[in-house]
């Protein structure tokens, strides 16, 4: 079994705290290239598909349709995938977050930024011996958050079960999919429920993104729509319109804390 690490926003971590996110979406590591020639520019579904494969030797592939192309496409897809190889494969997630010395008992352990939680160490010379290697990366007094990217897997607060990964276009996904990516609605009272280019009236309920407390940043009729803010704050270059392919992760509900500390 594999146990492996995934960035996880902010607002992703709360929506998996409140039991409301089971699934993620990510790149996947080759993106196919559609080619429409000039002749056949009138039908967006026709046009020879190029996919350049990094791995091996290298070589690409040609095909004439989509469907042609996901049959090898999405078999390759999976077998690269970073996330998941074979059923009981685990992932953790990396969050933002810095070592801390809580001042009311001294206990040493590690504070997450999304809802500033303290997790203590494990009473163990390891786990105290890890923490002192990771508060030493920093200098005295330095209370600055620290990159998702460099938590150790020791520290990690909440480790998954992979349930299934999917290949599919990003725009597949559907209401209940970006409900269970965790946007949230909410219920919506003036001034916040009604203006000239709105969609529905106060005490009506709508989607929000995460990216801002809520009532800030913009509402939404579908979970949808605020999923697409969300994608496209997160991956630059491969934006909600140019519907890239993604890997469907799931994995379950939270329903009680994991293992935290090793």
């Amino acid at each position: 079994m594999a146990d492996r690490g995934i960035l996880m926003s902010a607002p992703m971590v709360r929506a998996y705290i409140a039991g409301k996110k089971n699934q993620t979406r990510r790149l996947c590591p080759v993106q196919p290239e559609h080619i429409v020639s000039s002749a056949r520019a009138s039908s967006p579904t026709v046009g020879l598909w190029h996919v350049l494969y990094p791995w091996g030797e290298g070589g690409h592939g040609i095909y004439e349709t989509e469907e042609e192309m996901l049959k090898e496409y999405v078999p390759l897809m999976l077998g690269h995938c970073r996330y998941w190889r074979k059923p009981g494969d685990t992932i953790y997630f990396k969050e933002t977050w810095r070592t801390h010395e809580r001042p009311e008992d001294l206990r040493d352990g590690i504070l997450f930024r999304a809802d500033n939680e303290f997790v203590s160490i494990r009473n163990s010379r390891v786990a105290a011996d890890r923490w002192t290697v990771a508060n030493n990366n920093r200098k005295p007094g330095d209370e600055t958050w620290r990159s998702a990217m460099l938590i150790p897997k020791w520290a990690a607060r909440f480790r998954v079960d992979v349930i299934s990964v999917k290949v599919e276009r990003l725009q597949e996904i559907t209401e209940d999919d970006s409900r269970n990516e965790g946007i949230l609605s909410e219920l919506l009272h003036p001034p916040h429920g009604y203006d000239p280019d709105n969609f529905h009236p106060p005490g009506t309920r709508g989607y929000v993104s995460g990216l801002h407390p809520f009532p800030k940043g913009k509402i939404y009729p579908t979970a949808k729509e605020a999923y697409a803010e969300l994608w496209d704050s997160l991956n630059e270059g491969f934006s909600w319109e140019t519907n890239p392919y993604v890997y469907r992760i799931e994995f379950p509900f939270k329903e009680s804390p994991c293992a935290k500390q090793r």
